[in-house]
């Protein structure tokens, strides 16, 4: 697991720029076996999230990336979501 780390390292170093300062990343979860992460966070509107969201498809590190409306949660003046990216191996 330890030689992988530095590749992983880089993805989420990724992960959060691509975010920029218009995403909060709130929950990180990354599944090993598949290469998957579950990340939630919140931001000030839902189309920052939808441009998150197409930023990451647009990374040739990421692939599958699922945000179900469902997801995209307002609460107060902030706007919850959350969605699952695989990393691409």
């Amino acid at each position: 697991a330890k030689k992988n780390s530095p590749k992983w390292l880089s993805v989420f170093n990724g992960l959060w720029r691509i975010a920029g300062e218009g995403i909060i990343i709130k929950r990180l979860h990354f599944e090993p076996s598949n290469l998957t992460l579950l990340v939630g966070g919140d931001s000030v509107t839902e189309l920052d999230i939808i441009n998150f969201k197409n930023r990451l498809s647009q990374d040739n590190r990421f692939e599958n990336i699922v945000l179900p409306l469902s997801q995209i949660v307002r609460a107060g003046s902030r706007v919850g979501f959350q969605m699952s990216v695989k990393m691409r191996s």
